[in-house]
């Protein structure tokens, strides 16, 4: 175990110089290194870095162009959908989906402004050729739902549509508060709408420690990219405050900063109420122990009781006690030892 662990911490410092490296690479690297990158979501970010494709092993050769074949795809939707919502007058924008490096996902995550005209989103999507997908995730997903091309081979990117700013149900901050703070970015001349740096940290922190128990390498780039920009620590400290999430928070920020510290990039972090707690087996993505996580979930449990929250009460104890402990961390564990 001990030379895999350092073999993943050698690979891991390799494909972040690449990726940070503005210049192309001949660089020969191992199948163990395109196999991390694409646990860590970094598959197309290190082969555009690569000048010969051929030189990307199988099957990761295959996967990285298919990732280039969806994000060309992804633009279409992106401009399609963004088109389609503005002509009819609905506010939407997307998390997750427009990172510091290249970057796509086999699903695209909006967030509407306006949740009662839910349905008219929905309109909109079926108009493009999307049909409602429904699974056992919409236990757990209550404010989310999923679409689907009706041509599912087609290659086009899964598309979620979320009414909060929930992870398996539970409410973490408010879609007004980040849409009046949000910014514009130009990609391929269309303008899309992201969240601020500081509401896209709490996303990323709450996404992390409320729903996948885990944080990749393609994190620690995205927080070491905002950390050089001009951060508001404390409107971050104060959102997470507010909405009882604070342990969480700094349980995300202490972690983070210790991988970024153990492969040789700090990560800029001007917040004080962080610990640095020592990783004894880091690997790439990393998996929060339960003993981590459960008592940063149960704080925000007890934090609403004690402050009468008590509708998001029952949600939390179905989200922290069972779907986090049953589903989400088998979830983890297989992202975890995936092509291994």
């Amino acid at each position: 175990m001990k030379d895999y662990i350092e073999s993943s911490i050698e690979c891991a410092r390799k494909i972040l110089a690449l990726i940070w490296d503005c210049s192309d690479s001949d660089q020969l690297l191992s199948k163990g290194c395109y196999r991390i990158a694409d646990q860590n979501d970094l598959l197309l970010a290190l082969g555009e870095k690569i000048n010969d494709t051929k030189q990307i092993p199988q099957p990761y050769r295959t996967m990285y162009l298919q990732k280039q074949d969806l994000k060309y795809k992804t633009y279409q939707i992106f401009e399609k959908f963004l088109q389609q919502c503005q002509f009819s007058g609905y506010s939407v924008f997307t998390i997750k989906s427009f990172l510091p490096y290249p970057y796509i996902d086999n699903n695209i995550d909006f967030v509407v402004v306006h949740p009662v005209s839910h349905l008219a989103y929905e309109e909109i999507l079926e108009s493009m050729g999307y049909v409602r997908h429904r699974s056992l995730a919409d236990i757990r997903e209550p404010n989310k739902r999923m679409y689907v091309h009706y041509n599912e081979r087609s290659n086009y990117p899964k598309l979620h549509l979320h009414k909060a700013l929930s992870w398996n149900g539970v409410n973490y901050f408010k879609i007004n508060q980040v849409w009046e703070r949000h910014k514009q970015i130009k990609v391929n001349g269309l303008s899309i709408p992201i969240p601020s740096p500081e509401d896209e940290i709490l996303i990323m922190a709450a996404h992390a420690i409320f729903e996948n128990k885990y944080i990749t390498l393609g994190e620690l780039i995205h927080l070491f990219y905002l950390g050089k920009t001009s951060i508001n620590w404390d409107y971050i400290k104060k959102t997470a405050t507010n909405n009882s999430w604070h342990n969480a928070l700094n349980l995300f920020l202490s972690t983070i900063s210790r991988m970024g510290e153990n492969i040789g990039y700090e990560v800029d972090i001007n917040y004080m109420d962080i610990g640095f707690p020592k990783i004894a087996k880091l690997s790439f993505p990393y998996v929060l122990p339960l003993n981590r996580t459960l008592p940063a979930t149960l704080s925000k449990l007890v934090t609403d009781i004690r402050h009468f929250r008590m509708d998001e009460v029952p949600r939390e104890l179905f989200s922290y006690l069972i779907v986090d402990i049953i589903w989400m961390y088998w979830k983890a564990n297989k992202k975890s030892k995936a092509g291994v």
